[in-house]
């Protein structure tokens, strides 16, 4: 697969501002989230028990309009049968846009090329003790991807909530 388009979690250290009576931000764990799809990021704290999603959906109104004409229609009582759902879908001809989302909540929207394409992922979170620990993906264009954030260990309420996802 070539790749398509860039969608990378970046990072770099946070700055030390000791000024004001908190905890300074250099003190703070933070994921860092910068690329073509994303440019954010927020202390783990804040993000700690959320769902993280990348998810795609088509880029103008004539790539759903080449999806919708491939699916079947309808039946009377407006299901459509699984079965009936074509096997593939031309790619090639299929743009995407990437969508970050926290709970749901779409943060950023950018262009990410043909459906199926490669596209290159770099996580990163920091803390203070350890520094960055980062991992570099290929997620795929078009797949659903949901970003854990293992902070202090999922309860088992939280593990049966993913789970369910």
């Amino acid at each position: 697969m070539a790749r398509q388009g860039l969608y990378q979690i970046a990072w770099s250290q946070p700055s030390c501002d000791v000024s004001k009576h908190t905890v300074p931000s250099c003190s703070r764990s933070v994921l860092k989230v910068k690329a073509s799809v994303a440019g954010y990021w927020a202390p783990t704290a804040k993000l700690a028990g959320k769902s993280l999603t990348l998810s795609f959906k088509p880029a103008s109104q004539a790539d759903e309009d080449l999806i919708a004409a491939r699916l079947p229609s309808p039946n009377a009582e407006g299901a459509i049968d699984p079965a009936q759902l074509p096997k593939t879908l031309p790619g090639y001809l299929i743009n995407l846009a990437a969508e970050f989302s926290i709970e749901g909540e779409v943060i950023k929207t950018n262009p990410a090329g043909k459906m199926d394409g490669e596209l290159y992922e770099e996580l990163g979170v920091y803390s203070p003790s350890e520094g960055w620990v980062t991992s570099i993906n290929h997620p795929v264009s078009g797949e659903y991807r949901a970003i854990g954030l293992d902070l202090q260990g999922a309860d088992i309420e939280q593990a049966a909530r993913l789970k369910s996802v």
